[in-house]
């Protein structure tokens, strides 16, 4: 048996009957929890990096864990946005809490320091280097549904910007 937490263990591989999912551990770890940000833009191919860390969010107070099994690192978003845009997700027979594409970048943003006149173009193409395919086919009402959710003027930005960018597409784009 190997200690995971301090409340948490797994038996070795060989006592064990079915693997270890650890994105069901991620969701497991600190309850209520829902993969998202980083791990959740990977998981849906929106930006080019692999994450080796299971980035969640959750309406407690963010923590980490660095664990024989991977790193788990939650922040801690309001009350009130958490349950917005989380989904059941299955990969064959693992089964886990995961935000919506729209809402993992909501997440994103949400958390990263950004300055109050946002070049939206210059931060998701080049920053983040989001997939200029999600543009076109993001939820335009989940994101307004989201950044009332955070009560944040910053995520009613990037609502804008999409709707934006999708009359007119900025600067030749």
């Amino acid at each position: 048996m190997r200690r995971i937490t301090r409340d948490w263990f797994v038996l070795g591989t060989l006592w064990r009957k079915r693997n270890l999912h650890l994105r069901w551990l991620a969701n497991q770890l600190l309850l209520p929890s829902t993969l998202s940000l980083e791990y959740a833009l990977g998981f849906y191919g929106l930006i080019p990096e692999a994450t080796g860390t299971f980035t969640s969010v959750t309406p407690r107070r963010g923590r980490g864990f660095e664990t024989s099994e991977g790193s788990f690192l939650y922040t801690a978003i309001p009350s009130r946005a958490f349950p917005c845009g989380r989904t059941l997700a299955s990969l064959g027979e693992e089964r886990f809490f995961l935000a919506s594409p729209e809402k993992a970048l909501t997440d994103k943003v949400w958390t990263e320091r950004l300055p109050t006149s946002m070049d939206w173009e210059v931060y998701l193409a080049e920053d983040l280097r989001l997939d200029e395919g999600f543009w076109s086919s993001a939820r335009m009402e989940e994101l307004r549904r989201f950044a009332a959710a955070y009560g944040s003027r910053k995520l009613s930005s990037l609502a804008s910007f999409f709707e934006k960018w999708r009359g007119g597409r900025p600067r030749g784009r």
